[in-house]
């Protein structure tokens, strides 16, 4: 793991993936960033948990952070593409 850097589990309610970052709210947004969202219509906000991993990448103490993170418009739909 890089210096400074958090392993996180991050999720939007319909898959998840472990990020390394250096907050919360960059794990959400690098989730969000590298999602596969298909045409977006008008402005969409996607809400995100991260959840921060130990060494064994078990979760923390229940602790976790809520973050909105916004898509402008691209087009028409919404798809987000689940790995």
């Amino acid at each position: 793991m890089k210096e400074n850097m958090i392993k996180y589990s991050v999720t939007d309610g319909n898959g998840d993936t472990e990020i390394e970052a250096e907050s919360a709210q960059a794990a959400c947004q690098e989730w969000v960033d590298e999602g596969d969202w298909g045409s977006v219509a008008k402005t969409t906000w996607v809400a995100c948990r991260a959840t921060p991993l130990d060494d064994a990448d078990e979760p923390l103490h229940d602790e976790f952070e809520s973050h909105t993170i916004e898509i402008p418009p691209t087009g028409a739909g919404l798809l987000r593409r689940l790995a």
